[in-house]
């Protein structure tokens, strides 16, 4: 059998922290402001990849906070995909 080396479990908890920073998302963009989980385009240039991925991580903690009442300790740790399980190429 071939393919990726990431398991299913790790798949489904990103995919998870995928739509949980997504519901955070909706949750806290008021009407008519653009979206934090959007790519953003500035002229022909799109943003890094980096940066959108800082942003929902951004939006992953909050939602940690805000709709799961996670407070306790520094969330600086977590992230929406665990990069070294879930490869970008």
């Amino acid at each position: 059998m071939g393919g990726g080396g990431t398991g299913d479990t790790e798949v489904f908890s990103s995919l998870v922290n995928v739509i949980l920073a997504k519901i955070q998302d909706e949750y806290s963009t008021k009407d008519g402001e653009e979206y934090s989980f959007q790519v953003r385009q500035y002229g022909d240039e799109i943003e890094p990849e980096q940066k959108l991925f800082d942003r929902i991580n951004g939006l992953y903690r909050d939602a940690l906070r805000e709709q799961l009442n996670k407070v306790d300790g520094d969330l600086s740790d977590q992230f929406v995909v665990n990069r070294g399980e879930v490869s970008d190429q």
